[in-house]
Order: structure tokens, then C-alpha cells, then sequence
């Protein structure tokens, strides 16, 4: 009986994590692009940082149109979905980062 609820268990475990795909650079540029309904292609990359000084207020990816440009400041691996928030700009459609 125990054997059997650990198996299954196990097998839960395993197809829960074939669903989650890993956030690269690319499909954050595509969450970002469609959850915050933005028309144009962006490109992001991944750099660390933090606005202003404030430790609250740091990020570890930034977006925009072109890689010399950046205007999306990015904190990624946070617990609610999709994965990810906005540091700054705070967009209406798109999760913000708490303060």
C-alpha cells in the first residue's frame, strides 16, 4: 500500500515537471510581449541590477526593442505566475513587482 501511494506520487512529481518549460531569454520576451499586449518584438537578455539603490527594487532582466536599448527592468523566478514581474514600467496588463 505504501509502495504503491509513493509510485504514484512520484509520477505526479514527474509529469508535473514535464509541463513546466524553463523561462529563457526568448519566451520571456514572448510573455512579456503578449500579456502586456505590446506590438512591436522585443528582445531581452539577462543582467542584474537595481533602481535608484533601492534593494527592494532590483532586477536580473531587462527587455526593449534592441539589445543597446533597455526599457523593461525584469525580476524573474518569482512564486506567482507566469514567473516573472515588472520592476518598472508598471504596466496595467502585465504583474508588477510588489514595493
Amino acid at each position: 500500500m505504501k509502495a504503491q501511494a509513493a509510485a504514484i506520487g512520484l509520477l505526479v512529481a514527474a509529469l508535473v515537471g514535464c509541463g513546466s518549460k524553463p523561462l529563457t531569454n526568448e519566451r520571456l520576451a514572448s510573455d512579456i510581449t503578449t500579456t502586456a499586449g505590446i506590438k512591436s518584438t522585443l528582445v531581452c537578455w539577462q543582467t542584474a541590477g537595481k533602481i535608484g539603490g533601492m534593494s527592494h527594487m532590483g532586477f536580473d532582466h531587462v527587455c526593449g526593442l534592441t539589445h543597446s536599448r533597455p526599457s523593461l527592468y525584469v525580476r524573474t523566478g518569482v512564486k506567482q505566475k507566469p514567473g516573472w514581474c515588472l520592476v518598472t514600467p508598471r504596466l496595467n496588463k502585465a504583474p508588477d513587482c510588489p514595493l
